[in-house]
Order: structure tokens, then sequence, then C-alpha cells
């Protein structure tokens, strides 16, 4: 009956470290991989888009975009809210200063991240 309980107890183990993050993909969360232009960027002329790479699948919620000086511009991810590995963003025209692209959304596995990047458009 003891070896019984000792196998029993393995198994329990064994799908216990499964379940909460054992396997590789069972942990995920979506992390972003680089953006164009890449975050801090001191650009010459303004971007026409934005494009972040995740490393995962990742449903974006929410996208905006805001210059320095408070102003924020209607812009969306191009994928709608279809999960994607990457996100791209038509940009409005943009005059000089600096802007930050926040985003949130959900990675494959439901957890919820939020990130941004921030580049500065130079006077020509």
């Amino acid at each position: 009956m003891e070896r019984y309980n000792g196998i029993t107890a393995a198994a329990a183990a064994l799908l216990l470290w499964a379940a909460i993050g054992g396997s590789s993909t069972a942990g995920a969360h979506s992390q972003t991989v680089q953006s164009e232009p890449p975050n801090g960027a001191v650009l010459g002329r303004a971007p026409d888009q934005v494009t972040v790479q995740f490393d995962a699948p990742m449903r974006v919620i929410s996208v905006e975009l805001t210059a320095a000086r408070g102003e924020t511009f209607d812009v969306s991810a191009n994928a709608g809210r279809d999960p994607a590995e990457q996100l791209v963003v038509d940009l409005p025209a943009l005059g000089p200063g600096d802007y930050r692209l926040s985003w949130r959304g959900l990675s494959e596995d439901g957890h919820s991240m939020a990130a941004e990047m921030e580049f500065r458009v130079d006077a020509d």
C-alpha cells in the first residue's frame, strides 16, 4: 500500500509541475523584442508608421499616441484585435517633438501586457 501512495504522490507532483509552468509555453507572456523606429530614437523626419515585434502572438486591446505637450492622436493597430506577433500602427503627419506610443494587450496565455516606446522628431 505504501508503494501505491508513493506512485500517486509522484504522479500528482508531475501533474502539478506541468500545470504551473513545467512546459516552456505554460508561463509564456508576450514580450517586446524590437521596434522600428527603436525606442528612444531621434529622427530627422517623422515616421509614417511604427512597428513593434513581439516574441509571441498578442491580442492588442488599445494603442495610444501622445505628444509630450499632451496632444493625443487617433491611432489603432493594423491587425485589429486579432492575435499577432507584430503591432503595426500607421501614424498621422507629425511635427517636431517628443512622442510616446503605448499599447495594452493580452498574451496567448491570457496575461495582460502594457508597454510603450518613445521617439523624437527633430525639426528639419
